[in-house]
């Protein structure tokens, strides 16, 4: 899966939102890292819905890795990174 070039969101300078190609580039792999440390929230669409969750960490499951993250009702969830098709770190 590949992340194209941020784009500015609208209103704060220090948003980017990172839409996927095929591949996760490091630049968008470093922000969602980050999000991880910090403990930021992290909105992010998969399947044409959206999520807003709290990152935990990211997993490697098979062949495959996972985003584990916790909504703000306190419900996990788990994400397929390839199923994520964009995501904005919300500071």
């Amino acid at each position: 899966m590949r992340m194209s070039r941020p784009r500015q969101a609208q209103g704060n300078r220090k948003m980017r939102r990172w839409v996927v190609d095929k591949h996760w580039s490091p630049e968008a792999v470093d922000q969602l890292e980050r999000a991880i440390v910090d403990g930021d929230r992290v909105q992010l669409y998969r399947r044409g819905t959206e999520y807003v969750v709290t990152p935990h960490e990211i997993r490697l499951s098979g062949n495959s890795e996972e985003l584990h993250a916790t909504t703000n009702a306190g419900d996990d969830l788990t994400f397929q990174m390839d199923e994520i098709e964009s995501f904005v770190v919300l500071a």
